[in-house]
């Protein structure tokens, strides 16, 4: 009570005209955001309820539980990279660490999503009993990179709210919102499960070429596409292998 007397007149309101519109500027358009990474990480639930069978719901909620080993990384990749992120944007040579940082998560990332995507049959029968929810495992890949892709995308949003263009990060996620109601309600009816969870896919990898495109025109970051391509196309290759073979049977 003391220190608040003491600290009254400290502590009326004062409005900071343009203060205030900065923070307007800047927060008001991430505000879509949470809305547009709800619609694709939760959607595909309401699909599937109308066109297939609750069993089959229920795999690939199994499945999709199992693949967010990922999204732990991704979170907290999520709390902590954009405060360092601006940390790193005073330095002389950000521009360099921000690519090199994004080159070693991406390369961990992908290895995380193949390890969790080949472990699944064994962590599918801790999870559930044996031989229920048959073909849970094989939905695992397509989540786990797609988190993975989350990261990713996340990651180089930072340049974007580095240079101060968050109406750009709210154009991304809400083209993501849109394409993953589009092409869930295109792939369930014709490839059940399998197709929620390519659509996930499709949508994380729609919205990290949107991010980069944008990236390069407000904030270029050097990062190395040639090898972000290359790691893509090999983690396809061997998730499609895992896939179609009985590594995951």
């Amino acid at each position: 009570v003391f220190g608040l007397a003491m600290c009254r007149s400290q502590l009326l309101p004062a409005l900071h005209k343009r203060a205030a519109r900065m923070l307007l500027a800047f927060g008001i358009p991430l505000i879509p955001i949470g809305i547009a990474n709800t619609i694709v990480i939760a959607s595909d639930r309401y699909f599937l309820r109308e066109f297939v069978d609750p069993t089959e719901a229920a795999t690939f909620s199994l499945g999709f539980k199992i693949a967010t080993i990922v999204s732990l990384v991704t979170m907290a990749l999520q709390t902590a990279w954009a405060p360092t992120a601006f940390r790193i944007a005073k330095r002389d040579d950000a521009r360099r660490i921000l690519a090199d940082t994004f080159r070693i998560l991406a390369v961990g990332l992908g290895m995380l999503a193949l390890a969790t995507s080949l472990c699944s049959p064994e962590l599918a029968r801790i999870f559930a009993p044996a031989g229920s929810y048959e073909g849970a495992q094989r939905i695992v890949p397509w989540i786990a990179f797609s988190y993975a892709l989350q990261a990713a995308v996340l990651m180089m949003n930072a340049n974007l709210i580095i240079a101060n263009r968050t109406i750009l990060s709210t154009a991304v996620f809400c083209m993501g919102a849109f394409t993953k109601l589009v092409l869930t309600a295109a792939f369930i009816p014709s490839f059940g499960i399998t197709g929620a969870a390519a659509a996930t896919l499709v949508t994380f990898l729609l919205e990290i070429l949107l991010t980069a495109a944008f990236s390069a025109w407000v904030y270029p970051v050097p990062y190395d596409a040639r090898r972000f391509t290359a790691l893509i196309i090999l983690l396809a290759l061997a998730s499609w292998a895992m896939t179609w073979t009985d590594a995951l049977s």
